[in-house]
């Protein structure tokens, strides 16, 4: 019985420390700045960061040819970084539509997007003011 309760205090004692431990090894980015060397397979892909300044949550869509995919849900004031496959990349023009929850709405582009672009599109406070910078740094 002394054996099982010193096994499981130290187990208790271990957790805590690797926790506390574990706490002082986070990144200093914020939410939504995902370093972009870590997204697999960017040598095929746009990245692409959502900036929203607009009151109400966003929802980004690439719009190419035919084809429309929602690549961004982002809340009031956030930021979120994602990869746009190469496979809607395949037509030349790519524009994205974004819709804010209290039904309104803005098309940007079309934009020449080429594999391994950055791109930066910020949703400002008046939609229709909204921008897509190309060749972003992030």
């Amino acid at each position: 019985m002394i054996r099982t309760r010193t096994g499981v205090a130290g187990a208790i004692f271990a957790a805590l420390l690797a926790a506390c431990t574990h706490d002082h090894m986070r990144s200093g980015s914020a939410a939504g700045m995902i370093p972009v060397d870590s997204m697999p397979s960017l040598e095929n892909a746009v990245v692409l960061r959502v900036q929203n300044d607009y009151a109400k949550k966003i929802h980004v869509f690439a719009e190419a040819n035919e084809d429309t995919i929602e690549v961004a849900a982002v809340d009031p004031g956030g930021v979120q970084t994602v990869s746009i496959d190469k496979y809607l990349l395949r037509f030349s023009l790519t524009s994205f539509q974004v819709w804010a929850e209290d039904s309104t709405s803005t098309l940007l582009g079309p934009y020449s997007l080429d594999r391994r672009d950055r791109v930066r599109l910020v949703a400002a406070p008046n939609l229709d003011s909204s921008r897509v910078i190309q060749d972003a740094n992030f």
